[in-house]
């Protein structure tokens, strides 16, 4: 396992347990006000908690191929002046990845500081997407 990949996955665990620690201290009112809303299904602790873990998650049980996608952003960013997730699936395809290799962890590729969110959305191209709005990345990195 490389240095990057050490980091990232130690990253990942320090998220997992910022989160425990959160949620450790609360209080018995605070538990039962959010127990209240979790049974509701209206709570946003517990929605952005549950898609911080899902997102971690993804990102470690497919590590070496987000690793690979990130890699291949950096490059698409430095040399044009804006990237999506499916010019990130198209350099993976075209390099002889399977498509479905990166599934959900697809939502990490831009989750770090090299990345700006230009505030632009493009319609995906790739069929299985069903025409969803894909955010517009420019790399601000290294």
């Amino acid at each position: 396992m490389s240095l990057f990949q050490l980091l990232f996955v130690a990253t990942l665990l320090i998220l997992v347990v910022i989160s425990w620690l959160y949620f450790a201290k609360s209080t018995t009112s605070e538990r039962k006000a959010e127990q209240v809303h979790n049974e509701t299904g209206f709570s946003a602790v517990w929605g952005l908690t549950a898609q911080q873990a899902g997102v971690a998650a993804a990102a470690f049980k497919r590590a070496a191929i987000l690793i690979r996608a990130r890699d291949i952003a950096v490059r698409l960013g430095r040399v044009g002046s804006v990237v999506t997730a499916d010019d990130v699936y198209a350099t993976l395809i075209g390099t002889g990845h399977d498509i479905n290799q990166l599934g959900p962890a697809a939502g990490s590729i831009f989750r770090n500081k090299n990345w700006k969110f230009t505030g632009t959305w493009q319609q995906s191209t790739r069929t299985s997407n069903h025409a969803r709005l894909n955010r517009v990345w420019q790399y601000v990195g290294e």
